[in-house]
């Protein structure tokens, strides 16, 4: 099943530590994980993971 997609562009790139600190972060909080390239992820991230209720159908 899939969800929202969100993507970020920003205006200069991160340094390389604002980058594995991020990465770092999508593990912890991900229950599926995959960097295509660096800068460019692919995450699955449940409600309940970021502290927010899920309320959509069984059937959504």
């Amino acid at each position: 099943m899939s969800g929202p997609t969100l993507v970020i562009e920003l205006a200069e790139s991160p340094s390389p530590r604002a980058l594995r600190e991020f990465r770092a972060s999508m593990v912890r909080l991900s229950s599926q994980f995959d960097e295509k390239r660096p800068g460019f992820y692919d995450v699955t991230v449940t409600a309940e993971r970021l502290g927010v209720e899920d309320r959509r159908e069984g059937d959504w």
